[in-house]
């Protein structure tokens, strides 16, 4: 139903009354019948319809035209006339003041019908109209209000001249007026090297960065984005520039602050990297960490600086990097073996806040694999200077007891005659006795009397006799390599020689079906930093290497140890010294030794050893092989220094048998006096033999002291069961003329006597 609202304005009641009712019966809204003028006005101002029906002559001042007009100015209220006038000047009044329809008296309810429903569509379509060109209006202010008003220049152009600009185009490019700016071609506000491409890039839509041009000719770094559009049948470019200039010189600084950071990390012999505590994905890390672990920034840490992780490390900081609330708090160092490249890093790691505010884990892991080596090294040093003292006094008792031992049994076979089966069974418990003499001179290998003896070797000839001794009868080919110009080492020549065998024999033990033994060697100079822990200087390098079984890493860290062998107990030879006993000596001589090996493919040992020269020189204690007499002449008095009284009896027996006179001193203080007293009665002793260590009193060396006082020609010998102790080694050095080195036996002590002691010459042995 039609619910337009309409006025009539009619003095006819009668006629009003008629137009009413039909109305009514169309279904309109009548909401008001005035007969003049003013009152039309007067209910216009009330009700606002929607379209007034009014006669053109009206009672009143006012008639129909003018009340159409004042309704027209006054509320918008479009008119239809009513008139029963048709003549021409009336019409051409009434259309002054543009009605919506004109009906002539008479006139038919469906000519009313219709004239009424062409007005109401004309209304609704002009109100339509209008509403449209102010929302037009609208938008078109608030377009000009943000384009005026925008902080990015705008830039409209066809034909690639400037049509359009906004204010902040000219502050961006330093331009008084619009009027220098439109109409230029558009590529004058770039920098002369980017027109090219300005004018290619802005032909389509797109974001591009461009140099802009100011009018001063400053440069400025601008951000552009563009569209197409028609406007006027003609293609128009629509472009916003923004000046990032700001940013990039701020982005500039922060990739050189980022390139000085990863500069001064790069420079750092540590690895160095950043990651996330949550996705633990990796942001940063340094040139040290790179090599070691390849480009791995956006990798995951687990994953990339660790072998066969299947989740986080278990050892992993981050839990107690931050407090409950997830801030930084103190840093950790620890120490961790890496399980890609089996090195040893000791780690510090602490949280900081990263560039975008959230919490990473920053750690710096330098590699301390050579300093646990030398801390490895210097424990087993350590520990085996602690077995060395433990070893030296087993040693030592030993030796006392071997001479007691060794000392009967040879007095025995003295005087058992030739009784041949009494005879082998000595001759078994000699053999057995001097076993137990090679271990004890094992064992003093690491005790505190294991000093060398320098002198300037040939370590080139020292290593062909030895190969040409240890590999005797072997089906094992060898070779020595050594430059011409190796240099002599300072070392002990048996020592060294003991070295060099039990390596030698190791390898050749290694290869039971044959194999191959490489001796090379080359002079070496090493810095005052160096991962072997010794002393700057020229060392010569001496690697065995041979093609045998090799050793399981598991086995290796231990080679070194003291009684560590792979060797089944019961093999003679498996004593677990033997490398020990290399470690030891070449320790003492101020070198190295290390080992390297791989299962299957064999074994390399490299000893390092100090550079001699000829200058160095030792005593050695002279030997000799020759059979003890039986009969010799009385040849002078013996005054013999010692606590173990076993040692005192056996000793006494042979200088009986040695047809000697000797007096027995328990201590240093009873050897002085008794040399004292025998010297004033006139009866002196031709020679001393004091032991070096004597328990609860004076030793050998400081009683030497007081008898020289005494007696400056004091004939002396040093007598010990430390074999490599440093007074026994270089006896002539603390003023001994000889030394007797326990355990000894008959022709060891008729040695050392007939060097000695003048007189007349032995009778032969028998």
């Amino acid at each position: 139903m039609n619910s337009a609202r309409l006025l009539i304005v009619e003095d006819e009641y009668i006629v009003a009354s008629d137009i009413r009712k039909t109305l009514t019966g169309y279904g309109y809204d009548v909401v008001g019948h005035e007969t003049s003028g003013e009152e039309a006005l007067i209910r216009a101002s009330e009700v606002h319809p929607d379209l007034a029906l009014v006669d053109i002559v009206l009672r009143g001042e006012l008639n129909g035209i003018e009340t159409a007009r004042e309704l027209e100015r006054r509320f918008g209220i479009p008119v239809i006339f009513l008139t029963s006038y048709a003549d021409e000047e009336t019409l051409e009044k009434a259309k002054l003041s543009s009605p919506y329809g004109f009906l002539i008296k008479p006139y038919k309810d469906r000519e009313l019908r219709a004239t009424i429903e062409t007005a109401l569509q004309r209304i609704g379509l002009e109100k339509d109209l209008r509403a449209r060109e102010q929302d037009l209006r609208e938008s078109e202010d608030l377009y000009h209000v943000a384009l005026e008003n925008a902080n990015d220049a705008f830039m409209a152009a066809q034909e690639s001249r400037v049509s359009l600009i906004n204010p902040r185009f000219l502050e961006m490019f330093g331009y008084p007026a619009r009027e220098e700016v439109e109409g230029k071609p558009v590529e004058e506000f770039f920098h002369p090297d980017e027109r090219e491409r300005v004018i290619r890039s802005l032909s389509a839509t797109g974001s591009h960065a461009f140099r802009g041009l100011q009018q001063d000719g400053t440069t400025i770094d601008l951000e552009v984005s563009s569209s197409v559009t028609t406007f006027k049948g003609h293609p128009m470019t629509l472009t916003y520039l923004r000046d990032i200039s700001q940013r990039k010189k701020e982005e500039r600084k922060v990739q050189e602050d980022r390139d000085r950071l990863q500069a001064v990390l790069d420079s750092i012999e540590a690895v160095v990297y950043v990651a996330d505590m949550q996705t633990y994905e990796i942001l940063l890390i340094n040139e040290y960490a790179r090599q070691l672990f390849g480009d791995i920034e956006g990798r995951t840490c687990w994953k990339t600086l660790q072998a066969s992780q299947t989740g986080p490390c278990t050892f992993c900081t981050n839990a107690r990097l931050v407090d409950d609330a997830g801030m930084p708090t103190q840093g950790l160092v620890w120490e961790v073996e890496n399980s890609l490249n089996r090195r040893w890093y000791e780690c510090r790691d602490r949280a900081i806040r990263w560039l975008d505010g959230r919490v990473v884990r920053l750690e710096i892991a330098t590699d301390i694999t050579d300093r646990k080596l030398l801390e490895h090294e210097t424990q087993r040093a350590r520990n085996l200077e602690s077995l060395g003292f433990l070893a030296g006094g087993i040693a030592h008792d030993f030796n006392n007891l071997l001479t007691t031992v060794l000392g009967n049994i040879e007095l025995v076979k003295i005087y058992a005659g030739h009784e041949d089966r009494i005879r082998s069974w000595i001759d078994e418990a000699v053999g057995a006795a001097e076993g137990a003499c090679q271990l004890t001179t094992q064992l003093l290998t690491f005790s505190r009397g294991g000093v060398p003896i320098l002198e300037s070797l040939s370590v080139r000839d020292l290593i062909a006799q030895t190969c040409s001794f240890a590999l005797s009868g072997a089906t094992i080919k060898y070779e020595v390599d050594f430059p011409e110009d190796t240099c002599s080492v300072k070392g002990d020549r048996e020592q060294l020689s003991q070295v060099f065998h039990n390596l030698l024999m190791n390898a050749r033990e290694a290869m039971p079906a044959g194999g191959r033994i490489t001796v090379h060697g080359e002079n070496l100079d090493l810095p005052e930093t160096n991962d072997l822990g010794l002393a700057a200087g020229r060392y010569v390098r001496i690697e065995i290497s041979d093609t045998g079984r090799g050793i399981a890493a598991e086995i290796l860290p231990k080679v070194f140890d003291p009684y560590f062998s792979t060797k089944p107990l019961s093999n003679s030879k498996g004593t677990g010294l033997g490398l020990a006993i290399c470690y030891s000596i070449v320790r003492k001589h101020g070198g190295s030794i290390t080992l390297a090996s791989t299962p299957g493919r064999g074994t390399r040992v490299a000893v390092l050893l100090p550079v001699g020269s000829e200058e160095l020189s030792g005593h050695t204690i002279p030997t000799d092989a020759k059979a003890p007499s039986r009969r010799v002449k009385p040849r002078g008095r013996v005054l013999f220094m010692e606590d173990e009284e076993p040692i005192i009896r056996v000793t006494g027996e042979i200088f009986r048998h040695l047809g000697l006179a000797f007096e027995v001193a328990r201590k240093g203080e009873d050897a002085v006096a008794l040399y004292a007293r025998a010297k004033e009665e006139g009866r002196p002793f031709d020679c001393v033999i004091l032991d070096l260590t004597v328990r609860g009193g004076m030793g050998g060396l400081d009683t030497l002291g007081r008898l020289k006082k005494l007696d400056p020609g004091v004939r002396a010998v040093v007598s010990s069961g430390y074999a490599d102790d440093r007074v026994i080694r270089h006896y002539a050095d603390f003023g001994f003329c000889d030394a007797l080195i326990k355990p000894y036996r008959v022709r060891n002590v008729k040695d050392v006597l007939d060097r000695i002691l003048p007189g007349p010459e032995q009778s032969p042995t028998s």
